[in-house]
């Protein structure tokens, strides 16, 4: 007996000490390097195909790989529940993985794996779905994705196909998909059909002008849950397709015929989309919606069948500019804009909708700034019931933004190129309105970032000098302006 616990011993010991790889892709590469950090491999392809195990990372640096395969890791290549496999961009690094020479319509970026971790990536111009994602625990953070010939993302394959559970795409876009075939009629921002199971989130994302809708559940009978997230003007022909164009035009459309999936927004915004900007499609399932904004839609909230499975419920939301809403007689309306108020532009500081497609914020999060954030004076404060969501003042507000007395800037506050001046990081801060503190946080990794220094209000332009960051191999900031 003692001659077998010596060797079991041996190889616990062996594997708790192995340390996670890291493996590099640059365009200036070779695929037959070791793929190390001073000799990186030259395609994803070669990268994802490396003897990866849960833990390991593949940091992609920046510039253009002009594909003409799918990337997609081999059946073992699999992380592990809280230690994934990271596919990430180089931190500060923009990758594009460009699929426009790519001669079959496969999926692109083909994530049918448990447990990969996919950051900063920008796909475009793939010939059907630009990132595939199945299999158990996939985040897709920070992306882009755009001008693909189908939708933007997909969760899950159809009929017996690998389904995608529990996956997170956060602070994610999707823009200008279009397919071709169909006149527009598939072209989603981000899509969760019947390939779906249960425990799907989105969280932070922007789709705009898709030819078909922002997001699509489609014949998805499981849950879905979205957080924060934008969908903004769907369904136009920006392709001049003409008489033959079939796009749906819909912000979220959250179903289809006969479907029993029970979708949950929160703080959500639909905008500007041709036709509907919250829409049950026929779904058979109530839909709830927490806080959300419908602006400029030919309808705003949507959801006029009696459903089978539960009820439609909307609490808290806000709607301007089209047509308010088309619900069932069974909906569950509480505490809604066109309850309690009579809502103008005045409501709200700013209208400006070039707002919302500022670029995000260097940790991928969505821009802030005063599109369709309440104003002081307007009807829609304090007016919301208390569902458990954080909020100001006596109650919550209505709409996706609660209301704060330090008002959002109205543009981008941008920082120029930090220089090493004087053995200290040097740099200056433009787009300062002097409405509260300028906080610093600086960051080594673009993961984890430390607030390094506090400063008064100030307007316009502000040099900062940070005399502490000689000994750091690479330096990164962030500017915030409380």
């Amino acid at each position: 007996m003692m001659r077998l616990v010596a060797p079991l011993a041996t190889l616990v010991l062996t594997a708790n000490l192995a340390v996670a790889a890291t493996y590099y892709v640059s365009t200036n590469g070779s695929d037959s390097n070791a793929g190390t950090s001073n000799a990186p491999f030259a395609t994803p392809q070669k990268a994802v195909a490396a003897s990866l195990v849960p833990g390991d990372t593949i940091y992609v640096r920046g510039g253009t790989y002009a594909l003409t395969a799918k990337v997609s890791p081999g059946s073992s290549k699999v992380g592990a529940a809280g230690n994934p496999i990271k596919f990430w961009a180089y931190p500060g690094e923009q990758p594009i993985f460009d699929f426009s020479g790519m001669a079959t319509t496969d999926k692109a970026l083909d994530m049918r794996r448990d447990y990969w971790h996919v950051r900063g990536i920008e796909v475009r111009k793939a010939p059907s779905n630009g990132i595939f994602v199945a299999g158990l625990g996939v985040i897709i953070e920070g992306c882009s994705i755009h001008h693909c010939n189908n939708d933007g993302v997909v969760l899950g394959a159809s009929g017996t196909g690998i389904k995608a559970t529990n996956a997170l795409i956060l602070n994610c876009d999707s823009y200008y998909n279009f397919e071709v075939s169909s006149g527009g009629n598939n072209g989603d921002g981000f899509a969760a059909k019947d390939g779906s199971a249960y425990g799907n989130v989105f969280k932070g994302c922007r789709a705009w002008d898709n030819a078909d809708d922002g997001w699509d559940f489609y014949n998805n009978n499981q849950s879905v849950t979205l957080i924060d997230c934008w969908a903004m003007t769907s369904g136009y022909d920006r392709w001049g397709v003409g008489g033959g164009f079939s796009g749906n035009g819909n912000g979220f459309k959250l179903g289809g015929a006969g479907t029993t999936g029970q979708h949950y927004l929160t703080n959500c915004v639909a905008f500007g989309n041709r036709v509907k900007g919250f829409d049950h499609n026929n779904g058979t399932a109530g839909q709830t919606m927490v806080n959300c904004t419908g602006y400029s839609n030919a309808v705003n909230f949507s959801f006029y069948d009696v459903p089978a499975v539960g009820a439609n419920l909307l609490i808290n939301c806000a709607a301007f500019t089209g047509t308010p809403t088309n619900l069932d007689p069974t909906s569950i309306q509480i505490s809604s804009s066109w309850q309690l108020a009579t809502v103008t532009a005045a409501d709200f500081a700013s209208l400006d909708a070039t707002l919302a497609y500022l670029p995000r914020n260097a940790d991928y999060t969505l821009p802030t700034n005063a599109f369709l954030r309440l104003d002081s004076g307007s009807d829609m404060l304090d007016r919301g019931k208390n569902v458990g969501l954080p909020f100001n003042g006596a109650a919550p507000d209505l709409g996706a933004f609660e209301f704060s007395a330090a008002a959002p800037p109205q543009g981008p506050i941008t920082i120029s190129l930090p220089l090493l001046t004087n053995g200290a990081f040097e740099f200056t801060t433009s787009g300062l309105t002097a409405h509260g503190n300028i906080i610093i946080h600086a960051s080594t990794n673009l993961t984890h970032w430390q607030p390094i220094h506090t400063n008064p209000p100030v307007s316009g332009v502000w040099q900062f000098t940070d005399s502490n960051a000689v000994a750091a191999p690479q330096r990164f900031y962030r500017t915030e302006e409380k």
